[in-house]
């Protein structure tokens, strides 16, 4: 009787091997030999491995649970497998650790990947995720962060009213209607008494000297313009009385 691996690895493998597992042999059972002539061939993988799906297969391999475990351990028990080194993370930040930068023999597995348990090839890639000696795997929650108070809006100005006409040039808002001023009676449109001489018109007095667009008093009130043209005091949209052209 001899005894060979079962794998394509073709490692060596003696008849006292305890911890190897058999997986298939030569001659077949059931197949009918003659013992002077035939040898029985176990093949055979260590007992952390999976029989291949074939004999001479490839080397088919448990994973193993490596969480809790420290980083040099589960590297040798990877290379006794042998699985590559294994690609160390840090659990919190994700980011890949520099093993010859920092030591990272005591940093502790917080996950693993492939998970235990799962069949894998010589060539899986291993990922590891550490923590630092002493510190938790779960990362802890960050602080809240107050948040700003909104900035106060500024106002809107007001835009300013237009202004309507200029000052001086002619008296405004001084007349008064009714008739002729002084108390005297009027014959023929010549005023007596000492009183000033004019027209009046829609029961309004004249006035000499206004300017289109001047504030006048009262409403319905007469004038002349400096240049000769007849105005009458009309009150505006904007609740402001002012002269216009008075058409008659």
């Amino acid at each position: 009787m001899s005894a060979a691996d079962a794998s394509s690895a073709f490692r060596p493998v003696t008849g006292t091997e305890a911890d190897w597992r058999v997986c298939f042999q030569m001659p077949a059972r059931g197949e009918t030999v003659r013992p002077s002539v035939r040898t029985l061939t176990l093949y055979a993988v260590p007992e952390r491995e999976e029989c291949p799906k074939q004999l001479l297969g490839t080397r088919r391999i448990g994973m193993p649970d490596l969480v809790g475990e420290r980083f040099d351990d589960a590297s040798s028990a990877l290379g006794e497998l042998g699985l590559a080194r294994a690609a160390p993370f840090h659990a919190h930040t994700g980011k890949q650790l520099d093993s010859e930068a920092r030591d990272l023999a005591a940093w502790q597995v917080c996950r693993q990947q492939p998970e235990s348990g799962t069949e894998v090839l010589t060539w899986t890639r291993v990922s590891l995720w550490l923590i630092g000696p002493g510190d938790p795997c779960t990362a802890p929650s960050p602080s809240a962060k107050p948040k700003p108070k909104p900035k106060p809006q500024p106002k809107p100005k007001a835009d300013p009213k237009p202004s309507y006409g200029t000052s001086g040039g002619g008296t405004t808002g001084g007349t008064t209607g009714g008739g002729s001023t002084g108390g005297s009676s009027s014959t023929g449109g010549t005023t007596t008494g000492g009183g000033s001489s004019g027209s009046s018109g829609g029961g309004g007095s004249s006035q000499g000297g206004a300017r289109f667009g001047q504030s006048c008093s009262p409403v319905g009130a007469t004038a002349t313009t400096v240049d000769g043209r007849p105005a009458k005091c009309y009150m505006g949209k904007d609740g402001l009385a002012r002269w216009g052209y008075y058409s008659g």
